[in-house]
């Protein structure tokens, strides 16, 4: 066999067998003559003689991977014995002149012949995975074809060498990793969606205990102002107590006691009698007050405006608290309940200024509208930092001014503070128009 003189000698490893070592036939060769025909057999099986172009012999045989020398019509010019095997046939000389597309799939063939065409016109080295017709294998074997331009025939014919490697290892290795990785991907899906329904029952627990501490805190504000009422009630009917029996018998003996001191003139008890006039006196003056802390009368017996002027003087005879009220001179009428609790955090807020702003002096103001009622309490006096409060408990003035919060929360309104140290305190009590049930 006639090789070509400047193809480099065969490597020791599978990967030195690579196209680059299998150059072109030397001009030189072609033009005079060098290189011989193929032997006649092959001639007689190919139907065409090329010519020089023949593979070095040692090089091909001892090939790890299949090689091939193929004519663009993919008829098998020269084959080794890896090739051979690859194809299904230990003889070589059985494939000689056979075409290769013989043996490649129906689902390949069609990119195989893209494949020779690209690789027929000259272009760099092309790659093409392609899947066999191999009897033994019902699936095909899958090979990787490397092909490149080699040189031309005497009659101007492209000849392809192809480099075929067995990728069933490697498809293997694939599958496994696959698989490998379809498995990791399964118990890392069923992971997260355990811990996805860990997590969502947690929520729901959280969601239920959240709506069950929302049901109780509605259930403690609502007895917290049936609580407050309860307490309002109990308040004036203890004021009506003192007033309609303590006061009115106070009131008829300090009568009693002076139409006696008017016959004891002359008796030398005048002195003794005008003394107990005083204690009575004394006695009638701190039950009113009593009366009147407890649940004043004019709140129930005055509008809101009226009460609110006589709150007014009250704080400013009993404190000496001069406050500037700008009320609302046009008659409206409120639920009762919803009018005593407005005085009573009305008071309540006054007593703050009182003890803590340090002033004599306090804004107080009245606005209604169709939908709201509001009252300001306004001093500029200590102030404080109402970001600093923790809970209502905080608040300044303790419980009293939580259950104003609270109360006036259940009916739908709000308590507003402005605060700020220094510079004095804007409370507004915002309550709705109309009744509603325990308020």
């Amino acid at each position: 066999m006639i090789r070509n003189s400047r193809t480099s000698k065969a490597a020791s490893s599978a990967d030195s067998y690579s196209l680059v070592c299998l150059r072109e036939p030397s001009r030189d060769a072609e033009q005079t003559g060098i290189l011989s025909p193929y032997d006649e057999a092959m001639s007689r099986k190919s139907g065409k003689e090329y010519p020089g172009m023949e593979l070095p012999e040692k090089f091909f045989n001892c090939a790890p991977v299949g090689c091939m020398l193929i004519d663009e019509e993919a008829r098998i010019l020269q084959i080794n014995p890896t090739g051979a095997s690859l194809l299904g046939k230990g003889d070589i000389r059985l494939l000689q002149g056979k075409s290769f597309l013989n043996f490649v799939s129906k689902a390949s063939q069609h990119n195989f012949l893209t494949h020779l065409k690209t690789c027929s016109a000259g272009k760099d080295k092309q790659q093409l995975e392609v899947k066999l017709r191999i009897p033994k294998l019902t699936s095909g074997l899958p090979i990787r074809l490397d092909t490149a331009f080699y040189g031309n025939s005497n009659g101007n014919a492209p000849l392809l060498i192809s480099v075929l490697t067995d990728l069933r290892e490697h498809k293997q290795k694939e599958e496994t990793l696959q698989q490998e990785l379809e498995k990791s991907v399964a118990d890392r899906t069923a992971e997260l969606a355990a811990m996805n329904k860990a997590l969502r029952k947690k929520i729901a627990e959280h969601k239920e205990t959240e709506k069950n501490i929302y049901s109780d805190h509605e259930q403690l504000r609502a007895l917290t102002s049936a609580l407050i009422t309860t307490e309002e009630r109990e308040r004036r009917r203890i004021a009506t107590e003192l007033h309609d029996h303590i006061g009115q018998t106070l009131a008829i003996t300090r009568i009693k006691l002076e139409m006696l001191h008017a016959l004891a003139s002359y008796s030398g008890f005048a002195e003794a009698l005008e003394e107990i006039q005083g204690f009575v006196k004394q006695a009638i003056k701190e039950t009113r007050s009593l009366m009147t802390k407890l649940s004043p009368p004019v709140f129930y017996e005055l509008g809101l405006n009226a009460a609110l002027e006589w709150l007014m003087q009250y704080f400013g005879e009993q404190h000496n608290l001069r406050i500037n009220y700008r009320g609302k001179r046009d008659p409206f009428s409120i639920n009762e309940d919803l009018q005593i609790l407005l005085l009573q955090a009305t008071r309540e807020l006054l007593m703050n200024v009182v003890k803590h702003a340090g002033v004599e002096e306090a804004e107080v103001t009245l606005r209604t509208s169709r939908k709201q009622i509001k009252i300001e309490v306004i001093d500029h006096g200590a102030g404080f930092e109402v970001s600093k409060i923790g809970t209502p408990l905080d608040w300044r003035g303790g419980f009293g001014i939580f259950s104003i919060h609270e109360r006036l929360k259940n009916l739908g309104g709000q308590l507003q503070i402005h605060s700020k140290r220094g510079e004095g305190t804007h409370f507004t009590l915002v309550a709705p128009h109309g009744t509603k049930e325990g308020l």
